[in-house]
């Protein structure tokens, strides 16, 4: 009982913006009950609170050593892998991102905020150089998920796109009239 109100009171220290409060707690936890069914838990809310501070390799070494240590968490929690990838894409390691998400939704087709995903997937083809399938996949999202984040995400990133295209293609039309005496 103990471990789950540890839980359970950092969970609330890092939803009320108290990071670092939350992040001791969920340490007690691991160390005062390294046996118990919350330890794991506890492990995964304080590698997601490193995430929201930023701390994004000591969160993906705490995600590496979950995964390593039960390996089969990886088909039962989509934190592990949502987490994973969106900590890959901080780093800039954009592959190992693409991987980690696009795992997290075949394994979990019915992922609650499904169309953020797929956005951030999309960032990572685009930040990659793979611009058409970027494309595809923001157009897939503003169509299948209209009225979601995700869905705005995605129409700004094609208008964004649409925007360089157009100006790429006015500097090209004004130069190519212009003679030089």
């Amino acid at each position: 009982v103990t471990a789950e109100a540890m839980l359970q009171q950092g969970k609330v220290l890092a939803l009320t913006k108290k990071p670092l409060m939350a992040l001791k707690k969920f340490e007690d936890l691991e160390k005062r009950y390294p046996h118990s069914s919350f330890t794991m838990k506890a492990r995964l809310e304080r590698a997601k609170t490193l995430f929201e501070l930023q701390s994004f390799k000591r969160s993906l070494k705490i995600l590496g050593d979950i995964s390593r240590a039960l390996p089969d968490e990886v088909y039962t929690n989509p934190d592990l892998l949502l987490y994973t990838g969106y900590n890959y894409y901080e780093l800039g390691q954009l592959q190992a991102a693409r991987e980690a998400l696009t795992k997290a939704l075949n394994y979990f087709p019915h992922l609650e905020n499904k169309d953020l995903v797929l956005t951030r997937i999309a960032d990572t083809f685009r930040e990659d150089g793979m611009g058409v399938k970027a494309m595809k996949l923001y157009d897939l999202v503003a169509r299948t998920y209209p009225d979601t984040e995700g869905s705005v995400i995605s129409l700004i990133r094609v208008a964004e796109e649409a925007e360089k295209a157009e100006f790429k293609s006015s500097d090209d039309s004004d130069g190519q009239g212009i003679v030089e005496n």
